[in-house]
């Protein structure tokens, strides 16, 4: 999916997400209830990285160092604060990520979507400072050329870094002001010079953010309904009558990180490694039994990643159309973990081009076998809308070709995707 598409889909998420949420401020601090649990969080940070340098070779064939400026990344910022303010949850995306030429380097050091959870020993509360320790999963890319020809660009690399975090939150009502810092310690990492050298890569091990985020309340307009037991006797009622099984809708953006390289490139072009993460639209239409709290789910997403290093250039395709069965295991004040067995047909393609003349063709269509867990916000049983988080794992997707396997086996991440149940409306 192309960035333009991603965002404008984002958009579309976001606008229907907010179209049944109310601004708030910290409503669990009045009460603790399974309807003040969580809130969304919408907002907007600046990612600030400082030191890191390169290794590369200039035209004289002599390997160089070059230490790295300063650099500044925009980001949109979607999550939300669970366990009564204890707890935040965050996805940012990066909105631009500048390349910098120094001297003969041309560089990007590209900084993905980063997943943070964040822990308050003391929860968030309006005009108080709040400190905070956490720890994030963030997908980094690194690519340089010293050249305008196919062979002086270098190749992509993928990372998938943990960085650990501290900082302090400031809340004003509904508005938080955080101020960050992560270290970074993967900071060592290898980089090919050329198809045959490889030398060290120095990430940047320090990172500094501020972020503002808006708080907005989803759930709090049916605590009134559950405290005097309406809620209970409608959903008793209705599930007595059959009409909360139902059939529903949901719409997402999910990420695709690659588990490991493919055997192909490791035999072949050892300067190429793991696929960048793309972005994806993520549709399911499922059916959902109240009495054993299950739901049989379809449903389909579709990526393309491309990398290029040295001359080579190679694109992977992914249409996989899956079902998968869940239990939910239990319900912890509105926050309702699942597990179940995933099946999916994929129709994989791969291609590789040296120098723009084809090397590398295969496609075929698999039957892959995974696992599918998360967890809803769920505050009561009769919802007409709910928002929810789901990963999937494919320990083992490959595709042959003439010359090795290419390897799709992934952990797919949707961090939030809209529920909808029509028949609830």
């Amino acid at each position: 999916m192309n960035s333009i598409g991603t965002k404008l889909f984002a958009l579309f998420l976001t606008w229907g997400i907010l179209s049944n949420c109310i601004a708030s401020a910290q409503v669990y601090m009045e009460k603790q209830s399974r309807h003040r649990f969580a809130q969304l969080t919408l907002g907007l940070d600046l990612l600030s990285t400082h030191g890191g340098s390169s290794r590369y070779q200039n035209a004289q064939m002599q390997t160089l160092s070059q230490s790295w400026s300063a650099g500044n990344v925009p980001r949109f910022m979607i999550g939300g604060t669970h366990f009564w303010g204890h707890a935040h949850f965050a996805l940012s995306i990066p909105l631009v990520n500048p390349s910098k030429r120094q001297a003969e380097l041309r560089y990007l050091y590209y900084t993905g979507i980063e997943t943070a959870f964040q822990y308050y020993p003391w929860r968030i509360q309006s005009k108080r400072v709040r400190p905070f320790l956490g720890i994030s999963f963030l997908n980094a890319g690194y690519q340089q050329a010293t050249g305008t020809e196919p062979q002086a660009k270098g190749a992509y690399k993928e990372m998938v870094l943990f960085p650990v975090q501290t900082g302090l939150c400031y809340a004003q009502g509904p508005h938080h002001l955080e101020f960050g810092l992560s270290y970074n310690y993967q900071h060592q990492q290898r980089y090919a010079l050329s198809k045959q050298l490889h030398d060290k890569l120095q990430l940047a091990p320090w990172t500094f953010r501020v972020s503002y985020r808006y708080n907005l309340e989803t759930t709090l307009s049916a605590e009134k309904s559950w405290e005097n037991g309406k809620s209970q006797l409608a959903a008793a009622q209705l599930a007595k009558a059959g009409k909360l099984n139902n059939f529903f809708l949901g719409i997402g953006l999910s990420s695709a990180f690659q588990l490991r390289n493919s055997p192909l490139n490791v035999e072949h072009y050892p300067w190429l490694e793991r696929f960048p993460t793309p972005l994806m639209p993520d549709m399911s239409l499922g059916y959902y039994w109240h009495e054993p709290d299950m739901q049989l789910v379809l449903n389909y997403r579709f990526y393309r990643s491309k990398q290029s290093g040295y001359g080579i250039r190679q694109q992977i395709k992914r249409n996989s159309l899956g079902l998968e069965l869940t239990k939910c295991l239990g319900d912890y004040h509105g926050f309702v973990p699942f597990l179940g067995p995933l099946l999916s047909m994929d129709m994989l393609a791969f291609e590789a081009f040296q120098n723009d003349v084809p090397d590398v063709q295969a496609q075929d269509t698999k039957l892959a076998f995974g696992l599918s867990f998360g967890w809803d916000i769920r505050p009561n049983r009769i919802q007409s809308w709910l928002l929810r988080t789901n990963l999937r794992w494919y320990p083992k997707l490959q595709l042959g070709t003439e010359r090795g396997k290419v390897d799709f086996s992934s952990l797919e991440f949707n961090f939030i995707q809209l529920v909808l149940f029509p028949g609830r409306f």
